[in-house]
């Protein structure tokens, strides 16, 4: 079978206190995606992805750093997303916040 690399452009930030959904029985945090189903994941060991259509999901921070690249980006559609407001003062941080004048 043959593949084909895809690019795409996701928010993402490493998963921190304040940024979960609620906690399962056992005190594990967790996020709902895009079609409600809750995705467990411990804090400081994942970020927490936004695609484009507002959805989100947890990936490991080791392959995060490793396959993901940091872009310089306007994140003008972020009143659309389904997101945190520390998740958008961290983009509006990233975006915004290393320009010089």
């Amino acid at each position: 079978m043959r593949t084909t690399p895809k690019t795409a452009t996701v928010k993402a930030k490493l998963f921190e206190p304040g940024d979960e959904d609620g906690f399962t029985d056992n005190h594990m945090p967790f996020i709902y995606t895009l079609g409600n189903f809750p995705l467990e994941g411990h804090f400081y060991r994942k970020y927490i992805c936004v695609g484009h259509k507002g959805e989100r999901w947890l990936v490991d921070r080791h392959l995060f750093e490793v396959r993901y690249k940091l872009i310089r980006y306007p994140w003008t559609f972020l009143k659309s997303l389904r997101i945190s407001k520390e998740v958008a003062t961290f983009l509006d941080h990233l975006t915004h916040g290393h320009q010089h004048h």
